[in-house]
């Protein structure tokens, strides 16, 4: 059902997010590796901010001709978007610092890649010349 799919995908991304802030502080795994699960929970929270909002219409549906779910389920279906909710601006907040750091880090393997490739267009030259 949407409900246990959503409900999985923010368990995942309040997971995989808390992992992602835990080895910005620690400065474990390189910054490469960072972007590439930052990229991820965006794409996932994207995601399930659509599923979220579709979620919560529903629950919040006041017509007991219309309504789909009980009050008991539409209680843990606005408690599981208060969830998400709560954990999505987190992503935000460290949004540049992610983006920064990972600008720096092609520029400086972008300057290494010159580097050698001039080291190599001069070696190159001084065995032709040889």
């Amino acid at each position: 059902t949407l409900f246990q799919r959503t409900e999985t995908g923010v368990e995942a991304f309040e997971k995989d997010l808390e992992a992602l802030c835990s080895s910005r502080k620690e400065k474990k795994g390189s910054i490469a590796d960072e972007k590439r699960k930052f990229d991820e929970l965006q794409e996932l929270a994207s995601n399930l901010a659509k599923d979220v909002a579709k979620l919560r219409k529903t629950a919040q549906e006041t017509d007991p001709a219309v309504r789909t779910y009980g009050e008991q389920m539409a209680s843990k279906v606005l408690l599981l978007c208060d969830r998400f909710d709560a954990s999505h601006p987190k992503l935000a907040e460290i949004a540049p610092s992610i983006v920064e750091d990972f600008q720096q880090h092609e520029k400086s393997e972008k300057e290494r890649r010159e580097r050698e490739d001039a080291a190599a267009a001069a070696e190159a030259k001084a065995a032709a010349e040889a």
